[in-house]
């Protein structure tokens, strides 16, 4: 099955499921009508806290966050990475991708009010044929999914104008979403069809029909040096009027330092 992991969490091994059937009997398996699963949750093994959840290769566990020197480790060398003015947005990638420090793209579920619920992370997700978002975040509240497109740009170049207005490197990333969001809007079908690759549940009612109140988007680019309040701005107008939230890869290195110990994304 298809994630972000070398194991397939999808199958449990005979003594996960021993493991599991352990914490049921304790009562992991009663549903609190108020307070949900009485954190008997993260009683059980990883690889069976995965399972259990609606995407198991791509489920962002919560407990990953109480390794703070492994994350702190990983943010430092992520800050040295952007300090370094000849990389691009490749090398960004590429840094998380390979070394698998996926709570970085994840901490942007630090601007939105959903996600500590459950969690779920993709990488390079496909939109039909044509597209692919960077990275896509899946996360569930109280009122049920909603998705996080996510547009990485270059963290160097044109990024903003002399007096603060969007340049180069920003526009690309917002003409990028725009097409990302017409394309959703016409062809969902084939987003609820990808999603159907990564589980073995019947998707909720939120991956098969459209809802633009559901659909949030982003652009990383640039440092915070490029931003002023000309910038901040045009980044409101741009969140208000258009839905696309505009980041640099500052916010990024403070959410992903603000995650760690964190209780939830």
């Amino acid at each position: 099955m298809l994630g972000l992991y070398e194991r397939d969490y999808s199958e449990l091994t005979q003594e996960e499921i021993k493991e599991k059937e352990k914490v049921d009997a304790e009562g992991g398996h009663v549903i609190d009508a108020k307070f949900g699963r009485r954190n008997f949750f993260y009683k059980y093994p990883k690889a069976v806290r995965h399972n259990m959840s609606l995407f198991p290769n791509n489920y962002m566990d919560i407990q990953l966050l109480k390794d703070e020197s492994e994350l702190v480790n990983q943010c430092d060398g992520f800050e040295t990475l952007l300090n370094d003015t000849s990389i691009t947005e490749l090398d960004i990638k590429r840094y998380i991708q390979s070394n698998g420090f996926y709570h970085i793209p994840a901490s942007i579920f630090k601007h939105y009010d959903f996600g500590h619920h459950e969690a779920a992370l993709f990488k390079e997700f496909p939109l039909g044929t044509k597209y692919i978002a960077d990275y896509l975040l899946v996360g569930r509240a109280s009122g049920g999914w909603q998705f996080i497109f996510v547009e990485f740009e270059n963290p160097y170049g044109r990024i903003t104008l002399a007096d603060g207005n969007p340049g180069e490197v920003i526009r690309k990333g917002l003409n990028q979403i725009d097409e990302w969001k017409t394309f959703i809007e016409g062809y969902y079908s084939t987003l609820s069809a990808e999603f159907e690759k990564y589980t073995v549940q019947a998707l909720p009612r939120e991956f098969t029909r459209f809802d633009s109140t559901r659909m949030h988007y982003v652009v990383v680019a640039g440092r915070r040096a490029d931003y002023n309040e000309t910038t901040r701005l045009f980044q409101r107008r741009s969140e208000a009027e258009r839905n696309i939230k505009i980041l640099h890869y500052d916010n990024i290195l403070d959410d992903a330092r603000n995650l760690i110990g964190a209780k939830t994304y």
